[in-house]
């Protein structure tokens, strides 16, 4: 890790810890929703929680009894490698600033949200959390749509809209859901409308704050299929809200825990910069990436009760994304990030790793580990996966090793996006309802020549029959073996059949299908 990442690491714990602190002296809650920070009093403190320990001037949760020390780097070796790098992907020749989020649209390209010459570093925020860049918009356009199989560029727009772009979500009727953390806002472009103009806006423009009406650096939005979403808000305030379709609040939960180790110790309910969402439609949750605590909080979608957290040592105590892939009852797909922690014990490789919802085990890593990666998504089927890295700036696509080249459909499939969930249509009914005119010309001529062709043959047929009266309505009277005589010559007698003196008549294999016309036609006498 170079010194300028640690130097941004150090002010992003520096500048949370502050805003606890110091939030209800910089915000006016009157009115508002609570300070949901933890408290400062000794009183309060006591009977807020009892696995918070007073350490004079900072709070920390109690050590709980932690799990039992592993080797990292040894469980690490041992994990499957089950998603393997595609280095042509995405096109060199697009070049794109620090990435910061990447999503499916419902034509199943991957889009990716950059910042194009803006970087984040100790200088962007003060200490209040307000933007202290230029207030220019990006002048590049910041929403680039890659095709997941070639990678070429298909589409490119959001020029002079954001100031420090974060969050990215397309829903399942394409509508694009962005968060700026510089302008302290959640926008909601209409598909079908101008995107240049959000339908909706969350949030005061380059005002950070903990009311109803404000937000303070939101990260990311989950839409549910019925229109009502979620934010996560994200590097200050620590909670999540839900909204109603038309961008109502619901209501919202979560308290700041920022308290730098993960191991066993968080409890529920607490974030240390909620990062990323991710919706398991099967099971009415929304999974949350708890960023600084190295772990994935889940939460019934209903009510936000709390179901379930992941957390591995071997993933280590920053987890920055989460997205989820209905497969083998459910996995969990995240990327984690670097520590600053040089102790053996804390050894970690920042990559892709998959989990397991229902055993909670790690079960898969990506062949290529990252310096700073900050977002992921995967396909429905799992087998493809995409990575967003900050530094250097760029966009990852990982194949899984069960891919099969031959099925195409794999490959090629068109996601349709379910909330965060992406489900397949395969390319040959996409071709099917998108038949161009010119294909379907040339296959009605080719069944016309077809038909033509089969009518000339069989005319050809039945004239070379006639011509040697093989056909009933012939001229010439014949009869074939199996005919029986119209005139009874002699009554049956099964003694001819029988007759020991005479045998049965050989059968004439020298003879074709086609009889001659003097050819005996009773063969029962």
């Amino acid at each position: 890790m170079s010194s300028s990442d640690l130097i941004n690491w150090l002010v992003v714990i520096v500048s949370v810890n502050i805003c606890s602190t110091l939030s209800q002296q910089i915000y006016n809650p009157t009115n508002d929703l609570p300070v949901r920070y933890l408290p400062t009093n000794d009183e309060e403190l006591s009977r807020f929680d009892p696995k918070i320990l007073d350490m004079g001037d900072r709070k920390q949760w109690r050590n709980l009894p932690q799990s039992q020390p592993i080797d990292v780097k040894q469980e690490i070796e041992k994990l499957n490698t089950t998603h393997l790098l595609q280095s042509t992907w995405p096109t060199p020749s697009r070049k794109l600033g620090t990435v910061s989020q990447v999503s499916f649209d419902l034509s199943g390209n991957v889009v990716v949200f950059h910042r194009g010459d803006n970087v984040w570093n100790s200088e962007t925020f003060s200490i209040r959390n307000e933007y202290q860049g230029e207030r220019v918009p990006i002048k590049d356009n910041t929403l680039i749509a890659f095709n997941r199989t070639t990678g070429s560029v298909v589409y490119e727009y959001g020029k002079d809209l954001f100031y420090m772009p974060h969050g990215l979500t397309i829903d399942h009727e394409g509508n694009v859901w962005v968060t700026d953390v510089a302008l302290h806002q959640v926008m909601k472009f209409n598909a079908k409308g101008d995107m240049k103009t959000p339908e909706i806006t969350l949030g005061m423009a380059f005002k950070p704050g903990p009311s109803k009406s404000q937000f303070c650096k939101p990260t990311a939005v989950a839409v549910l299929p019925d229109g009502q979403f979620f934010v996560s808000d994200g590097y200050c305030n620590s909670r999540i809200l839900k909204y109603s379709k038309e961008g109502k609040l619901l209501f919202n939960w979560g308290q700041n825990s920022f308290q730098g180790q993960a191991f066993d110790v968080a409890p529920e309910n607490y974030f240390a910069i909620p990062h990323a969402l991710a919706l398991v439609p099967e099971m009415d949750l929304l999974c949350v990436a708890d960023r600084e605590n190295g772990r994935v909080q889940c939460f019934y979608t209903l009510n936000g009760t709390f179901h379930s957290q992941y957390h591995s040592p071997i993933i280590g105590d920053r987890l920055f994304s989460v997205a989820y892939a209905p497969i083998q009852g459910g996995q969990l797909f995240v990327v984690n990030g670097p520590t600053l922690s040089l102790k053996p014990e804390h050894y970690n490789e920042v990559r892709g790793y998959v989990i397991d919802m229902k055993t909670k085990n790690v079960v898969g890593k990506t062949d290529q580990q990252f310096s700073n990666p900050h977002d992921i998504i995967v396909s429905a089927d799992g087998m493809e996966v995409y990575v967003a890295e900050l530094n250097p700036t760029k966009a990852y696509k990982f194949l899984s090793v069960n891919y099969q080249p031959v099925n195409q459909s794999s490959l090629n499939a068109k996601p349709v996006t379910l909330g965060n969930d992406p489900m397949v249509i395969s390319d040959s009914t996409r071709n099917l309802q998108k038949a161009e005119p010119g294909a379907t010309a040339l296959l009605v001529i080719s069944l016309v020549v077809v038909f033509a062709l089969l009518t000339i043959g069989i005319a050809l047929l039945i004239s070379r029959r006639r011509k040697r009266g093989c056909l009933p309505f012939d001229n010439r009277n014949r009869r074939h073996a199996w005919d029986f005589p119209t005139v009874k010559t002699d009554a049956f007698k099964l003694g001819n059949l029988l007759d020991r003196k005479r045998g049965f008549e050989k059968l004439n294999q020298e003879a074709s299908d086609e009889e001659q016309p003097n050819a005996s036609t009773n063969m029962l006498a």
